[in-house]
């Protein structure tokens, strides 16, 4: 195998930048590797408007920079009180990219997210109408792909709310919005790679996280309880993990990278209430090599179509004819991430561990100017 790996800078469609100190120091390292991502719209308050997104987006450019050459994009946060105009204005405006569809409650800053889900394929409820705003003007739908209660009311397993999305909500969305797009965001289940398989096309994608591969769920309990791999959707059995390495490996173009790169002050989740999600922002284009050396897959047209040309062209956008390279040269993540003044202010990023002997050893690295 070649020592460097060339492929044109990536994309990424799933990324969480959260606002403030830690968004001025997490959104650099996105951009550092891409040359542009969409940012997640649950913020508090979240952005339902047009002028919340443009604020939003002004932040984030400059917080990468200001210098145009990273292109932060936004969604819109369906809720149940989003008025179906305001999303069209800003999606004929080009502020919005598309929307993101959270199930109430079922993850971080999603307590403003949709109640009931079946309103979302009910002719004449507001919610069925941001959907048909959404196919009118031809843009996706991020999907988080779980329901905290069967339709029925029963509360759900966690290990088992990705798999009831496939099964229930999904043939139902796509019966009663046929032309609609939707993005399966950070797929993590059998039966999602499943679905994809048999369903996917250029009106149904999704993303993968790159921990989603990685790791599994005994390493969330491997020596003791270990907040900073839980996630949501959770990681689950060995099986499935092997499930979304065989859907990658099929090649097809609606499948893509996504991050879903969120970060928490480290109290939050060493805490009694732990917050979900992983950080990745750091190192993004290097925990996607480790995937693909692993299956063998890292040179040849997966892997440049999965992290740079699959995402874009999903959401209408070009790839970019910039490139960056990957330079063979192991290496670990040594330290945490302080985005204060405030020495305690600290985010802890996928591969580090207090313990240099624990730390995850990466074979390839990102060379920048």
């Amino acid at each position: 195998m070649a020592d460097t790996i060339t492929i044109p800078k990536p994309f990424d469609p799933h990324v969480h930048g959260r606002d403030g100190a830690i968004l001025r120091t997490v959104g650099p390292m996105t951009a550092r590797q891409c040359w542009g991502a969409i940012f997640e719209p649950n913020l508090v308050p979240p952005i339902t408007s047009v002028d919340q997104a443009r604020a939003y987006r002004e932040r984030i450019y400059f917080a990468c920079g200001g210098e145009g050459s990273f292109e932060p994009l936004v969604l819109a946060y369906l809720t149940d009180d989003l008025d179906p105009r305001e999303l069209a204005r800003g999606l004929a405006e080009g502020v919005f990219i598309g929307a993101k569809f959270y199930p109430r409650g079922a993850t971080t800053n999603s307590d403003s997210g949709i109640v009931d889900v079946t309103r979302l394929w009910k002719k004449g409820s507001r919610q069925f109408d941001l959907i048909r705003a959404l196919t009118d003007h031809r843009r996706v739908c991020q999907l988080h792909c779980e329901l905290n209660h069967t339709l029925d009311g029963e509360e759900l397993d966690p290990y088992d709310k990705e798999a009831y999305f496939f099964q229930e909500v999904m043939p139902r969305l796509m019966e009663a919005h046929p032309d609609a797009r939707f993005s399966c965001e950070h797929l993590t289940s059998k039966e999602g790679a499943e679905f994809l398989f048999e369903h996917g096309s250029w009106n149904l994608g999704c993303s993968i996280t790159p921990h989603h591969l990685l790791f599994d769920r005994r390493d969330m309990f491997r020596g003791g309880l270990c907040p900073h791999f839980f996630c949501l959707p959770v990681i689950k059995r060995t099986e499935h993990g092997e499930a979304l390495l065989k859907l990658i490996a099929y090649g097809r173009p609606f499948v893509y990278a996504g991050t879903d790169s969120a970060p928490h002050d480290r109290r939050k989740k060493e805490s009694d209430c732990c917050s979900g999600g992983m950080f990745s922002a750091h190192a993004a284009v290097e925990l996607y090599a480790q995937v693909f050396e692993g299956i063998g897959l890292l040179e040849g047209r997966h892997f440049p179509e999965f992290l740079s040309i699959n995402g874009p062209k999903f959401y209408d956008l070009f790839p970019s004819e910039e490139t960056v390279t990957l330079v063979r040269e192991p290496w670990t993540v040594d330290s945490m991430i302080q985005y204060s003044e405030n020495p305690e202010d600290v985010i802890v990023p996928i591969g580090y561990h207090p313990d240099p002997e624990k730390r995850l050893v990466l074979n390839w690295k990102l060379r920048t100017a």
